[in-house]
């Protein structure tokens, strides 16, 4: 009785110290961009889709180089390093991973 108590003690210590831990840190997301603005990016992966703010401090890299925003299109596939900011989730980091693949004419 006493081990299973100590054991439950200890698994909800340690709940407690990884969602400390995970909130303070960087998240990643990879998927399609779906929408995209000048505040705003949406990324689809399967049946999930998450919206992202752009900040002041939002860096874009294509091919491991720094871009302008002007490089996210549509349909390309990226993977965004977020924090989570007043509720929103903020691009810390937008890396393309690869061109757009849709068909325009």
């Amino acid at each position: 009785m006493k081990k299973s108590y100590m054991f439950l003690l200890i698994v909800i210590t340690l709940i407690f110290i990884t969602g400390e831990v995970s909130d303070a840190n960087t998240m990643t997301f990879t998927g399609r961009i779906i929408f995209f603005n000048t505040e705003t990016v949406e990324i689809k992966q399967g049946g999930t889709e998450r919206l992202f703010y752009i900040t002041q401090t939002s860096v874009f890299l294509k091919d491991g180089k720094r871009v302008d925003r002007d490089s996210v299109a549509l349909c390309q596939v990226a993977q965004v390093d977020y924090v989570l900011s007043g509720g929103h989730n903020e691009i810390v980091r937008l890396t393309i991973i690869k061109e757009s693949d849709c068909y325009t004419e």
